[in-house]
């Protein structure tokens, strides 16, 4: 029997038409096993989404029957974070006590301004109700010296409160601190002496920065102490976060830039504090008791 050859043309075509059917077919498959594991990622899915929203509902079903109703339930008091003010007599005796304290005793001034009080403003402010029993427990050092520091660190912001020492004004300081006259005549000009609250609040603040001076004294003439737990730059720190208006954006400084003006405005910060600390005159000695006002 003769077999006639194929054409090679007509073999070209019958391999074409055989591998577009083939990969038609394997195509096909593939979308087939592609949609069933789809929609079995989807049916898996589905059911996780209803577990959790049961799960979640119940969770709320049990908290609702545990916890009391609206009513029944106690409002939440948010906790304290203002220091009751205390008169001008009364601020010159508390830091003339404290002073007299430190001075007897240097070791008193050990974690002054760096420790956390014991005790909380709410318990403070109660006790100030009573200035007798609150000058008795100073004395008795029931309130001790790391817990009066806290109220000096409160009460010297509070004398300032919203009028802090501005960039201009802080760098006035800085080029006059070598001036004892310009660096009072700069304090001065920060509380309106035409107004009874701008001079207490600076009687406040003289009496205030003496214990920060007396510290200061203190911490240097004993700073081989041993086990000490004080440094005279603590007051440095602490003073010009509660009398200088700084840029809270340089707190979060990041970039070489950005750390190197902060550190020069903390630089200045410090140098300014410093020259109050060294020329303001020190706190007015406390009226005796019988000339006090009523």
């Amino acid at each position: 029997m003769i077999t006639m050859p194929i054409p090679p043309a007509e073999l070209y075509q019958a391999m074409a038409s055989a591998s577009a059917k083939a990969a038609t077919a394997a195509g096909n498959a593939m979308n087939s096993v592609q949609q069933g594991f789809l929609s079995c990622v989807t049916k898996v899915y589905n059911s996780l989404v209803r577990m959790k929203d049961a799960v979640v509902a119940g969770f709320h079903r049990l908290s609702e029957r545990m916890s009391p109703s609206a009513a029944e339930a106690p409002a939440s008091t948010p906790p304290v974070s203002t220091l009751n003010p205390i008169s001008v007599a009364d601020t010159r005796t508390f830091c003339q006590e404290l002073m007299r304290k430190m001075e007897a005793d240097p070791g008193s001034i050990n974690g002054m301004f760096r420790q956390s009080p014991a005790i909380k403003i709410s318990e403070f402010n109660q006790r100030l109700t009573d200035p007798v029993a609150f000058f008795d427990a100073i004395k008795s050092d029931e309130i001790n010296n790391v817990e009066a520091s806290f109220l000096i660190k409160k009460w010297m912001g509070e004398t300032l409160a919203e009028n802090k020492f501005s960039p201009e004004e802080r760098r006035a300081l800085v080029a006059n601190k070598d001036n004892k006259a310009e660096v009072n005549n700069i304090l001065g000009c920060k509380f309106n002496s035409s107004d009874a609250n701008g001079r207490e609040n600076k009687d406040k603040f003289i009496s205030l920065l003496s214990v920060m001076r007396t510290y200061k004294e203190i911490s240097l003439a004993n700073i081989n102490m041993e086990s000490r737990q004080h440094d005279p730059s603590v007051v440095g720190i602490m003073g010009i976060a509660q009398t200088f208006d700084l840029d809270l954006n340089l707190m979060l400084a990041t970039t070489p830039a950005e750390i190197a003006m902060r550190n020069k405005e903390k630089d200045e910060a410090l140098t300014a504090f410093t020259a109050l600390l060294d020329h303001c005159p020190p706190g007015v000695p406390p009226k005796p008791v019988f000339m006090r006002p009523n």
